[in-house]
């Protein structure tokens, strides 16, 4: 008779930078991720526990405060979840994206409806809240934009859904809000090719080729900047971005002009690289 292998229970991952080790399970239809230390040894030993403890009956809100030490609960209310949620949005959100989720979550932190447990916040709160943004503005009395107050509504859902893996709501009561139209925003600018070269030709000498790469590729500031030679390939007139430099967090190729590929000549010819696997900056500051 042949031995039928049991499925573990979670798996362990490492995130770098000196993040520790993670543990991601799932329990009646739900995933979860916390925390394990900073070790495997203690990740492993996290894992095993959680599942003793749910094989033994217990509740996951319990198993949860036992293991990890949530302070969330079934009754919790945004302002009492909003720590752990950030804590959480810090291991998977950008910095700047969170930078500017904060002031918004705290703001609607202070919401009367913010007070009640998320599980019984209501479609109708929140559209009373957007709509009000919008009409009047946090404190100014200045209406918010769409775009701004669709920001917010990101932000909040984020959140709920961060809540619906934890098992504190049922749903999440952002999907039925109606999302303002941000046509006609106008804010796009697209410059012609004469106004392109008259830019490059005003920029001062050393952020020349910045300026050119960026008008060239259509990349962005964070992409341009953390650009390395290994990934740049001139005999193909293309370079990679990497997963971890992009917005989308998925990487890339982007294909070079002839006039870009021109510009990394020049730009690298007046370099000294000094590393052999090439992780010099290609923009060097």
């Amino acid at each position: 008779m042949t031995a039928t292998k049991r499925r573990a229970f979670g798996s362990i991952k490492r995130k770098p930078p000196r993040r520790g080790y993670y543990v991601r399970f799932r329990h009646e239809g739900r995933e979860y991720e916390r925390a394990g230390g900073p070790t495997r040894a203690l990740a492993a030993a996290k894992l095993a526990s959680v599942h003793s403890l749910l094989a033994s009956g217990k509740r996951m809100q319990e198993v949860l405060a036992e293991v990890f030490g949530d302070s969330v609960g079934p009754n919790v209310n945004l302002r009492a979840a909003l720590a752990d949620y950030l804590q959480y949005a810090g291991r998977h959100k950008r910095p700047s994206t969170l930078a500017s989720d904060i002031p918004r979550l705290n703001v609607m932190a202070k919401q009367a409806w913010a007070k009640v447990p998320l599980r019984r916040v209501r479609r109708e709160d929140i559209q009373r809240f957007a709509d009000q943004l919008h009409a009047k503005g946090i404190r100014s009395g200045r209406p918010c934009s769409p775009a701004t107050v669709n920001r917010y509504l990101a932000s909040l859902s984020a959140l709920f859904r961060w809540a619906e893996r934890l098992g504190l709501v049922d749903g999440n009561p952002v999907k039925g809000v109606e999302r303002f139209s941000e046509q006609g925003r106008a804010r796009e600018l697209y410059l012609t090719a004469p106004e392109a070269r008259a830019l490059v030709r005003v920029a001062s000498e050393s952020f020349r080729p910045v300026l050119a790469f960026a008008l060239g590729t259509g990349c962005r500031r964070g992409e341009i900047l953390t650009l390395r030679w290994r990934n740049v390939d001139l005999a193909q007139s293309e370079i990679y971005v990497r997963a971890e430099h992009a917005k989308t967090k998925r990487g890339r190729p982007v294909p070079l002009p002839p006039d870009v590929v021109r510009i990394l000549e020049r730009v690298r010819s007046s370099q000294t690289l000094r590393r052999l696997d090439r992780s010099d900056a290609v923009f060097q500051t």
